[in-house]
């Protein structure tokens, strides 16, 4: 039997914020046991706070080549100078869209940034550097809270070109019951 529960009550998260506790925490506030061989599945807007992978666009010194793509996509220059430092290389451009391939080498929009629920008007959120890395870290001190071997999946929300709607998508993991130390996942994006 599967079961998904959502936690709810994890306060705003801020640089330096311990997420296994938080999770932890808030399981135990609803009721809720964390056992051997749950998934713990976790936005990663969350790491990438606790992480502090916040920035300031007042503090964005913008290129001409930002600039000049800022014109043609309709964007905020320090946005565009932000994707493109977080980008490997353009895919496609169209409209008002970039899409790109990141340094993690995830095909999405935008470089991976996000505008969305950053206190702050100027803040955007970037991608954890290393999500599997992450994922690794919050597994192994959840067992230290718990007492518990839990698989960890750090996800983000991608738009796919050409089709309407979004999807989740596996942007790192960890997982105790594997002796596989070195591995590749195969990542929807």
């Amino acid at each position: 039997m599967i079961s998904i529960i959502g936690l709810e009550n994890i306060q705003e998260v801020s640089e330096g914020d311990d997420i296994a506790n938080l999770i932890s925490e808030a399981a135990k506030k609803q009721g809720i046991t964390i056992e051997n061989n749950d998934i713990v599945i976790i936005t990663h807007k969350i790491i990438s706070k606790s992480e502090g992978r916040i920035i300031d666009l007042n503090k964005i010194k913008t290129s001409s080549f930002a600039e000049k793509l800022s014109i043609q996509l309709k964007k905020d220059p320090r946005i565009v100078e932000v994707i493109l430092r977080e980008t490997r290389r353009i895919v496609k451009m169209w409209n008002n869209h970039l899409i790109t391939e990141t340094h993690h080498g995830f095909v999405c929009p935008n470089g991976g940034i996000d505008e969305s629920n950053v206190q702050g008007s100027d803040k955007v959120v970037l991608l954890p550097r290393d999500p599997d890395n992450s994922a690794r870290k919050i597994m192994d001190r959840i067992k230290e809270l718990t007492g518990f071997k839990v698989a960890v999946i750090i996800t983000d929300t991608f738009g796919r070109p050409w089709r309407r709607g979004q999807i989740n998508v596996a942007i790192g993991a960890a997982r105790p019951w594997s002796n596989i130390e070195s591995h590749k996942y195969s990542y929807c994006g």
